[in-house]
């Protein structure tokens, strides 16, 4: 029976086909910087979820699914101390009293994670802050079913309170080199050799992609990326020309007629059939026969 599954299994693997991989992600590619996010996490009496797992999940999952990156804890510390954490507290809901406090961190966005008890319910909610149009860009909250711990209910609640044009932004890139082993660049940063994986993460807008391979002349185009769609681009690598070695003898011997200067008083570039040229230096062009 062992032998029977495992034939079916390694024929639908040859059905199916080689395993494509998945998308890679290179920071620092795509034009706009990406959007700084602090994470602030109020919990009701009750609630024993540490502060940190909240914290973990919903940045893991704004990164993954946003152009952003979340301000850590740590910075926060950093550049606000303990004060700063308190102070949240206080802003009661009040967008300006939080742009105020997190002006120390630059941060542009700031996600607020609620978790609490209600009688018998237990709740969990997001709200999203803009801190510069000084706005709630979304909210949701809802009450957990009796299996569920607040963990599980926290990466709906925060998908719900993002705009849907934040949500998932990226476009992808396939660059298809002519050559292997090409090194392969995008937006001016290496990002690896071909053949290389397709390329995700990358918010819309033109790139430049070049290739460079020893015994190759540089190439570079452009490339647009859409949102949510992988576009596909070509670069074409083309041979250096070589130096042939009759040429090099030929410089050789222009160098060597001018160095010689007075001593050399004519010189004359001789050739026989389709063979390699030559001099020929002597006072006079008749003695070169």
């Amino acid at each position: 029976m062992r032998g029977w599954l495992l034939t079916v299994g390694l024929g639908m693997a040859l059905l199916a086909g080689p395993a494509r991989a998945d998308p890679i992600r290179v920071y620092g590619v795509s034009p706009q910087p990406r959007d700084r996010i602090s994470i602030y996490t109020v919990r009701g009496e009750g609630v024993t979820t540490p502060l940190v797992a909240f914290q973990e999940r919903a940045g893991r999952l704004i990164e993954d699914h946003m152009h952003a990156e979340i301000v850590s804890m740590r910075e926060i510390l950093a550049r606000g101390g303990p004060a700063l954490h308190q102070g949240l507290a206080g802003c009661q809901a009040d967008p300006k009293c939080y742009a105020d406090l997190l002006g120390a961190v630059e941060a542009r966005y700031l996600l607020i994670i609620i978790a609490t008890r209600l009688d018998d319910l237990r709740l969990v909610g997001a709200r999203l802050l803009d801190l510069q149009a000084l706005e709630v860009l979304g909210e949701s909250i809802e009450a957990l079913p009796a299996d569920a711990s607040y963990l599980d209910g926290l990466e709906d609640r925060v998908r719900a309170c993002i705009p849907p044009e934040r949500w998932d932004p990226f476009g992808g890139l396939r660059v298809e080199v002519s050559e292997p082993g090409a090194q392969v660049s995008i937006g001016g940063r290496v990002v690896g050799l071909s053949p290389l994986p397709e390329v995700g993460y990358l918010m819309p807008g033109t790139y430049k992609v070049g290739a460079r391979k020893a015994g190759f002349d540089p190439a570079e185009v452009e490339a647009e990326v859409t949102a949510r769609a992988v576009t596909t681009t070509q670069v074409n690598l083309q041979e250096t020309p070589s130096v042939s070695g009759s040429s090099v003898w030929l410089w050789v011997g222009i160098g060597a007629a001018v160095v010689a200067g007075a001593a050399v008083t004519t010189a004359v570039l001789l050739t026989q059939g389709g063979g390699d040229a030559t001099f020929c230096t002597a006072p006079s062009p008749d003695s070169c026969k």
